[in-house]
């Protein structure tokens, strides 16, 4: 029975088995039972000789491509099903929830119909969703969806008209947040098919009342943060018995949790200063705990059902790196890849913790971590890999060993190779191709593929992002390989999505998308694409994340700016895309305010994650400037809060700087961005151009 326990969007699902259960308590057991073992000697060992054990294979990962476009969240369960939402078109495109059933991914619709915006944000072990749509009303609702019943809205508490972030458990009991947009009403509740809707209440009542949800686990305990007086908002648990209590145990001001595990152990943060958190584990015997000494920093991004903690360790500012802790192994730094910098995405129930982590090249790359193993690179162990794919972070785990991950041919699902045969579909690489290109230059573009068919034949469709395509086939191999490649030419500036539908003899389509950026030399334009690493701190509240950061923008001269800062139509000037873990902003309103040498300045607005209202700025350094940097990027994303009229950020790296993150960056300096910005981060791929 598996149980989803984990509500930061950067954890994953995170499951328990009736085994790993039985081996807790086997575990309370574990000192009379070494004790007995050490009288008897050691089972297998005669004479004191200890006995030849050859050491385990290494598992290996067949990659089924799930989808292609920009992943906006993913969760798997025990069984390898997994329920993610995306877009294929960030620019002219709303964010889909989809399932994958274990054979085939379906769009699950939205509440409106098909192809308007859903977003899934949780999964249990018998296939259920729970995510958000907009109604009919144009009000961010909860649903939940199975395939016998299809999408259902939950409703709302009285005085709301919104229910955001839920979270559910394997007997379908969700809880959420009921917001009334007028007002800035946040209250948490509770939902089930019989017992429909429950408001939890809050800590303190008051002229800031609220409270938050967070997570919930199999017994119906949900855990989250509530107003209690003055500026703090603390950590409560709630069961019908006893209704809302506050589990802030220390002298902090704030603590929010992130998870809750079947035996009601609470994993969470609490706020020391500025944007400075320190993870804890509560229970009902110790109280707040903290999960490392003072002097070292932790920040807990989920919990497992079974009590395992993932999160980060070391300075947000500079460089962190994934930990995990469990109670009976404290804190455990999983370390990096010969990089800096690594994060914690996701575990399971087995020991298993999966993230990013960057190489001593400097990209990131996908990783899962075992304590006998430690930390490896998940690239080197994909078997009939298609050519150039790079698994860049792994998203979750299910107990099975099944790892649903992001890398440049979008979202896979990796299935360890068993001696039963695998059944898998072709898998395609990524489409190779500069990020950039020069309006009416020839944009060479091709496409690898790997099957298990031997001098196998794909036809494969290219279709640009402007309205044309183009059909070419495959050149086999012998090994079940194959390749394509096609040449195309813009006719106008604008970023654009090339897609590669590769559809092989059976009538199996798999697809696979990259953004390009075609710019006007010359003509005023500033045009950029590329990616750089991204520190803990620059991201903000449940959208934390460290690891690679990519992006792409395009603006018009300071002299053709547009009249109506009215959406861009497709292909028009004016764009910027920018992707950063569950982080995901795009705008069709961008306008260079200032330029200054090799540096220049942007604004605008746009929506993150599909929900608009948010502002930023950009400031941006042309590659290869004065000093020989690659460039370098400044960004702020923030909005209005409708009730206080304060700003709140989401994203800013103008304060981050680079520190080791940069170690790998060939002619980085250091300095920062001047006038037009802070530090900032340095381009560990791509280019900047200002012309």
């Amino acid at each position: 029975m598996e149980v989803p326990t984990c509500t930061h969007p950067s954890g994953g699902d995170m499951h328990v088995s009736f085994h790993t259960v039985l081996s807790c308590l086997l575990c309370l057991l574990a000192p009379g039972l070494i004790g007995a073992a050490s009288a008897q000697g050691a089972p297998g060992q005669v004479d004191g000789k200890k006995p030849h054990h050859p050491a385990p294979a290494k598992t290996t990962y067949r990659v089924i491509n799930l989808a292609a476009g920009e992943v906006i969240s993913a969760s798997i369960n025990a069984s390898g099903q997994v329920a993610y939402s995306l877009t294929t078109d960030i620019f002219n495109e709303p964010i889909n929830a989809y399932f994958y059933n274990g054979v085939s991914s379906q769009n699950i619709g939205s509440l409106t119909g098909p192809g308007n915006f859903a977003r899934a944000t949780g999964l249990t072990s018998s296939g259920q969703v729970v995510g958000v749509s907009l109604n009919a009303a144009d009000d961010i609702r909860t649903f939940t969806w199975n395939a016998a019943d299809g999408m259902t809205d939950i409703g709302t508490l009285p005085g709301a008209d919104e229910a955001l972030e839920p979270v559910i458990n394997n007997k379908g009991v969700i809880t959420a947040i009921a917001h009334n947009t007028a007002t800035s009403f946040n209250r948490a509740f509770r939902w089930s098919a019989l017992g429909g809707i429950t408001d939890l209440g809050v800590l303190a009542p008051g002229p800031a009342e609220s409270s938050y949800a967070r997570a919930i686990n199999d017994a119906g305990i949900i855990v989250g943060d509530s107003w209690a007086f003055g500026s703090d908002y603390h950590a409560f648990l709630w069961t019908f018995g006893t209704g809302m209590i506050d589990i802030h145990t220390n002298a902090s001001n704030d603590s929010t949790p992130v998870g809750i595990s079947a035996i009601g152990h609470v994993a969470g943060n609490y706020h020391v200063d500025g944007e400075l958190w320190r993870g804890y584990v509560w229970t009902f015997g110790s109280g707040m705990v903290d999960l490392a000494p003072p002097a070292v920093r932790t920040e807990a991004f989920g919990m497992t059902s079974g009590g395992r903690i993932t999160g980060q360790i070391g300075d947000p500012f500079i460089g962190s790196r994934a930990m995990t802790w469990t109670q009976g192994g404290g804190l455990v730094d999983l370390g990096t890849l010969g990089g800096a910098i690594s994060s914690g995405r996701g575990a399971n129930n087995k020991g298993q913790v999966v993230g990013g982590a960057q190489t001593g090249a400097g990209p990131v790359h996908a990783y899962v971590w075992t304590a006998r193993e430690g930390m490896v690179d998940l690239n080197t162990r994909l078997k009939h890999a298609p050519p150039g794919i790079v698994l860049e972070s792994a998203l979750g785990i299910a107990d099975n060993g099944y790892i649903v991950a992001v890398g440049n041919t979008g979202l896979v699902l990796l299935k360890p190779v068993s001696k039963s045969p695998c059944g898998c579909p072709h898998s395609v690489g990524p489409v190779m191709a500069s990020g950039m290109v020069a309006v009416g230059a020839p944009l060479t573009a091709s496409v690898g593929v790997a099957g298990d068919r031997p001098a196998a034949r794909y036809g494969i469709t290219w279709h640009w992002g402007d309205g044309n395509a183009t059909r070419t086939a495959s050149t086999p191999a012998a090994s079940g390989a194959a390749s394509a490649g096609a040449t195309h030419s813009y006719t106008r500036p604008g970023i654009y999505t090339v897609t590669a539908k590769v559809v092989d003899g059976n009538g199996a389509s798999v697809d696979v998308s990259r953004q390009i950026v075609a710019y006007q030399p010359g003509k005023g334009m500033a045009a950029g694409a590329g990616a750089f690493i991204s520190p803990l701190a620059a991201s903000k509240g449940p959208l934390r994340h460290t690891g690679k950061a990519s992006f792409s923008f395009i603006a018009p001269a300071v002299d053709a700016q547009p009249a109506s800062t009215a959406a861009f139509p497709q292909a028009t000037p004016g764009a910027l895309h920018f992707d950063a873990g569950d982080l995901d902003f795009v705008s069709k309103d961008v306008r260079r305010v200032a330029t200054q040498g090799a540096q220049g300045r942007f604004e605008g607005s746009g929506a993150l994650n599909g929900e608009g209202g948010y502002r930023f700025t950009l400031a941006a350094t042309a590659s290869h400037a004065a000093g020989g940097e690659p460039g370098r990027i400044t960004l702020r994303i923030w909005h209005l809060d409708r009730a206080t009229g304060k700003k709140v950020v989401a994203y800013d790296n103008s304060e981050a700087g680079d520190g080791p993150t940069r170690a790998a960056l060939a002619g980085a300096t250091g300095r920062d961005a001047g006038s037009l910005g802070g530090a900032g981060s340095a381009l560990s791929e791509g280019s900047i151009a200002l012309h």
